[in-house]
């Protein structure tokens, strides 16, 4: 009778239903980080690196070991990397750093989510990146609504659904295609002086509390 999908990338899955009607519900901005949106301003050291923060999975869907290293290679001391995380690529992750003899990539275990907010605070640059397989085309990660919190440049290595919906929704979002260090490598260099306006219309838009109260509502229609 009704079907609600997650992202849009997905709805053609459900062709051999024509006759249900259709929502998008995606996931939605936590409480734990629309109420620190307003609190994240700092003042940046003149001289300090440019820093880049990645907090999440560290797996072979995010391929990090395929951008990462090869990016900060290219940049160099100017330039530092936070990875925040842990997962089944992580080795491989760790491997390419050393095997570059990298001192700006910094990796760290997972931290709760006080701790991620400040993190974050403490970034130049927002980083999301998911590998170049074709299933991902359809997705829209859960992490782009926590970073779209936060007023600071978002670089995302995403293609099909992801990727358009950044660039509709998210202001002060810059998509690359996945796994290229050239692209990447471009982008941080251009960073620098970048101004990122408040986000507010997305953050209300998409505010979980928002999004249950309208899919609730959806069910009540169909019940």
């Amino acid at each position: 009778t009704h079907i609600n999908v997650v992202s849009e990338g997905f709805q053609s899955y459900f062709e051999k239903y024509p006759d249900a009607t259709y929502t998008v519900f995606p996931n939605g901005i936590d409480p734990d980080f629309l109420d620190h949106s307003a609190q994240l301003d700092r003042t940046k050291e003149t001289g300090s690196p440019l820093v880049t923060v990645y907090a999440g999975n560290i797996g072979q869907g995010q391929g990090l070991h395929r951008i990462i290293p090869e990016t900060a290679h290219r940049l160099g001391d100017g330039y530092e990397f936070w990875i925040i995380g842990d997962g089944g690529a992580r080795a491989l992750l760790e491997a390419e750093v050393h095997r570059l003899n990298l001192s700006n990539v910094i990796i760290r275990d997972p931290v709760d989510r006080s701790q991620l907010v400040s993190i974050y605070r403490d970034a130049d640059v927002l980083f999301l990146h998911l590998n170049d397989f074709t299933a991902f085309r359809r997705v829209l990660p859960s992490k782009i609504f926590e970073l779209a919190t936060v007023d600071r440049p978002i670089l995302a290595g995403v293609s099909g659904y992801a990727a358009e919906f950044l660039r509709r929704e998210v202001p002060g979002s810059m998509v690359f295609e996945p796994c290229d260090a050239d692209a990447l490598t471009d982008l941080l260099r251009k960073i620098p002086g970048t101004a990122v306006p408040h986000r507010s219309g997305f953050l209300q838009k998409y505010s979980r509390s928002r999004i249950d109260n309208d899919m609730a509502q959806s069910i009540l229609r169909v019940l």
